[in-house]
């Protein structure tokens, strides 16, 4: 029996977060100060839990009340737009992580830098120690800039923009105020960008200043002084007992947080990194022709992510290939004969585990559209499909970049029609499009850029998916029901398994396949004895299954002679239990990796 929802909430604890916000355009990065920053529950109500605004230094430590999960934090610029691509941007994060928050608005930026000149009674005030300058974007305060005593400054980063967006207002030292009159002008201005960021722009102002009224101050000062003296002791002590209200506040905080906690319970499980696989397009093109350093990674990868957890599969244009999982124990003995039943004829080899096992979009889509029997599976097929149409489009936009790319290189007619087709199937509309034969080198540069500033908007999406999509996943436990369900439909297959060695391509031969019948045997006889992992590519079932295995053969069996075929088939049904699969060609590493693809016959 389950517990009920009360019974099962996550008491609330107070985390620190470090946000740190920067401004980038691809190739060059810097910190940005005046951002307003909000954290939500990345899965409930839009509840801002904590909000505020990152400092000089681009950075923003917050308090957030809640469980280990994930939140969402908005970073939105309160300015004008100028040339930032959005002004907004979103990352997700883990509610008490080590590592700090790092979210990136993208366009060009520039720094403002100059010297502030201030008068008293028409002369120059010659220290300016103490004084400010208040940078303002589109009437809004974004950066508060220190002045140095001779009246110099510059500005951090701020975004760049053509339009008169930018003003300054002056914050005159201790004991002077502005005059009511000022002499001169003090206009708004741009900031325009350069081919490189930063920009920088110079300015120069003068303003007019007057002693404070308050000057008689000093009166009062003096008897701030005793006060303090007489105050010293009782001071701190009053201080700190408020100190202790705020503490248990947390401690009431819980009490409403525990009615939403678990709508956020199955996002619960930590969300492990993602492995890339170079350009590799495919689940089973990744795995077999992974280099040691990425299998490396993958195995270290599911080693370490926790019991049931899957890890993202993704190649370097940010397309998801696929979820790798541990698979369960209770799977083991039944993985472990589908690798051994595509070696039957392979003398001295023996399958030890299957460590790893993934699976692609396409296919866990359609093993989760079988049994839509919850709201999760309907949620979870949404997201599936959500991360497949990005994965589409970003493999238009990339086939546009190539083929504009092509035509900037060599201009002709064709090149031109081959770049209209792919930009419009990318669903990009731009005056490239309709260009004149004069204007289109100019319009494709222009257009190139635009390309590229929409894949890295669409790759950022698309890792926020992933990251709803392994939580999902996760919680669903579907790392272990997939794979059963995939074990129980290997029955009546027939393929053809075709096998090279892979560290420096041997052919291994080919094994056939049909329901349970194995003919003819690979050739092992270039493979040196020891410890492998044998990757088998599922190709038609969307499935790739990594394992362990011991190759340790007689001299008889390395020059490469086999069992008869019978017993080959006999030993194929009791090892798999009448259960077929549909096979794959396996590459051998000789430092560690045995790899086989399958096509189904």
């Amino acid at each position: 029996m389950s517990l009920p929802l009360a019974a099962q909430a996550v008491e609330a604890t107070t985390f620190p977060v470090a946000i740190t916000a920067s401004i980038t355009t691809g190739s060059d990065a810097a910190l940005l100060a005046g951002v307003h920053v909000t954290i939500r529950k990345a899965e409930g109500d839009d509840t801002v839990v904590a909000s505020g605004t990152t400092g000089n230094d681009g950075t923003l430590d917050l308090a957030v009340a809640g469980t280990q999960t994930s939140y969402l934090a908005d970073a939105e610029w309160p300015g004008a737009a100028g040339d930032l691509t959005e002004t907004g941007a979103r990352t997700e994060f883990r509610l008490g992580g080590d590592d700090p928050v790092e979210i990136a608005l993208r366009g060009s930026f520039g720094t403002v830098s100059g010297t502030i000149a201030a008068t008293v009674d028409g002369k120059p005030l010659a220290d300016l120690s103490g004084a400010a300058l208040l940078l303002e974007s589109a009437g809004t305060a974004v950066q508060r800039v220190t002045i140095a005593a001779d009246g110099s400054f510059v500005s951090g980063a701020l975004p760049t923009s053509a339009s008169m967006d930018y003003s300054v207002s002056f914050l005159p030292p201790a004991g002077y105020e502005l005059a009511d009159a000022q002499t001169e002008e003090n206009p708004p201005f741009a900031l325009p960008s350069a081919a490189t960021s930063p920009s920088t722009l110079t300015i120069q102002r003068r303003f007019a200043v007057v002693a404070d009224s308050a000057t008689p101050t000093p009166t009062p000062t003096p008897t701030t002084e005793p006060t303090p003296t007489t105050e010293p002791t009782p001071a701190p002590t009053p201080i700190t007992d408020p100190t202790p209200a705020p503490t248990p506040a947390p401690t009431v905080t819980p009490a409403p947080t525990a009615s939403p906690t678990p709508t956020i319970t199955p996002a619960a499980p930590e969300l492990v990194p993602s492995v890339s696989f170079g350009d590799a397009a495919s689940l089973g093109a990744a795995l077999g022709g992974s280099t040691e350093g990425q299998l490396d990674a993958l195995l270290a990868a599911v080693r370490a992510a926790p019991s049931g957890q899957t890890v993202p599969l993704t190649n370097q244009l940010g397309l998801v290939l696929g979820l790798a999982w541990t698979p369960a124990a209770s799977q083991q003995s039944g993985l472990s004969a589908m690798s051994s039943g595509t070696l039957l004829g392979a003398p001295g080899l023996t399958v030890n585990e299957t460590p790893v096992a993934a699976m692609d979009l396409t296919t866990a889509l359609a093993a989760v559209q079988a049994s839509r029997a919850s709201l999760l599976n309907a949620a979870l097929a949404t997201q599936l499909a959500e991360v497949q149409a990005r994965n589409t489009q970003i493999g238009l936009l990339n086939t546009a970049v190539s083929a504009v790319s092509a035509y900037v290189s060599s201009p002709s007619e064709a090149s031109y029609a081959a770049s209209v087709d792919a930009v419009k199937a990318a669903g990009i509309d731009h005056t490239f499009l309709s260009a004149s034969a004069e204007n289109r080198a100019t319009a494709a540069t222009d257009l190139l850029q635009s390309l590229r500033t929409t894949i890295d908007a669409t790759v950022n999406g698309q890792q926020l998916d992933m990251l709803r999509l392994q939580s999902m996943v996760n919680s669903r436990n579907d790392a272990f029901t997939l794979m059963t369900d995939f074990m129980k439909k290997m029955n009546e297959a027939r393929s053809s398994v075709i096998g090279n060695l892979r560290s420096t391509p041997i052919a291994l031969g080919t094994v056939q396949w049909d329901s349970g019948t194995v003919t003819g045997s690979f050739d092992l006889a270039a493979v040196q004895n020891g410890e492998h992992h044998l990757i088998l590519d599922f190709a038609d079932a969307g499935v790739t299954l990594v394992s362990s295995v011991t190759v340790q053969r007689n001299e008889l069996a390395a020059t490469g002679a086999q069992p008869t075929p019978a017993l080959l088939v006999g030993a194929g049904l009791l090892a798999l239990g009448g259960a077929a699969f549909i096979g794959a060609p396996p590459l051998l590493r000789r430092r560690g990796a045995l790899f086989a693809q399958a096509t189904q016959s």
